[in-house]
């Protein structure tokens, strides 16, 4: 199991920092990676049916499932 190396609010990650934003943490300084990024396999998948429905009717039919 990983050791925790910092925190951030999920507020920060939206509204604060962005992809590439440069964040210090207590011992490190790391940069906030893209989605695209994403070990898929780490990410669980969110069982939301009203909200996936209403995300493919925004984006489409490509959207498999939301993690």
């Amino acid at each position: 199991m990983r050791k925790p190396i910092g925190e951030l609010r999920p507020s920060q990650l939206l509204f604060t920092f962005g992809v590439g934003a440069i964040v210090d943490l207590p011992k490190i300084s790391a940069m906030v990676m893209g989605l695209d990024e994403w070990d898929v396999r780490q990410c669980p998948v969110l069982v939301e049916d009203r909200l996936l429905v209403e995300v493919r009717r925004k984006l489409g039919a490509q959207v498999e499932a939301l993690r």
